[in-house]
């Protein structure tokens, strides 16, 4: 089922979005045992003010990516699932969806191209608020046309 068939709206920004951030944030660092460089919260839902799907977006910068299996093991405990449709080579995503709020975790190599790209489009829309005004509206209207290509 893809996301437009599950009901995947845009919402208006959510200031808990940040505090749901750190909680998670200071859980993931516990269960990786500071394999990583970084932890960041990248989307729009670390943008204060736009608009977006309400999923927290967690990457997290890692010194070496390991195999999957060594990753599903220490996140599984809390309430982590392999999402076996990443996309991307060179990074391994995981989701868990805890009581209504929806987090995605991209784990990459901390000097990955990819992970550069996320944060330096996270700054282009936090420095350009029009550019975050168009990103929020191609977003919506994106979502409109998958809609009425399912009905």
């Amino acid at each position: 089922m893809s996301k437009a068939e599950k009901g995947i709206v845009i919402h208006p920004y959510n200031p808990k979005w940040k505090s749901f951030f750190v909680e998670e944030e200071k859980l993931l660092r516990l269960h990786l045992d500071g394999e990583f460089k970084n932890v960041i919260h990248i989307g729009s839902t670390s943008i204060e003010g736009l608009d977006a799907k309400p999923i927290i977006d967690i990457s997290i910068a890692l010194c070496e990516l390991k195999d999957r299996g060594y990753y599903e093991e220490k996140l599984a405990s809390i309430g982590y699932v392999h999402c076996n449709g990443s996309k991307f080579e060179g990074w391994i995503l995981f989701e868990k969806e805890d009581c209504e709020q929806e987090y995605h975790v991209p784990l990459m190599q901390y000097d990955s191209v990819r992970l550069f790209k996320q944060i330096l489009f996270k700054i282009f829309l936090e420095e350009n608020p029009e550019a975050a005004d168009l990103y929020v509206r191609k977003k919506k209207a994106y979502l409109r046309r998958q809609v009425h290509r399912i009905a």
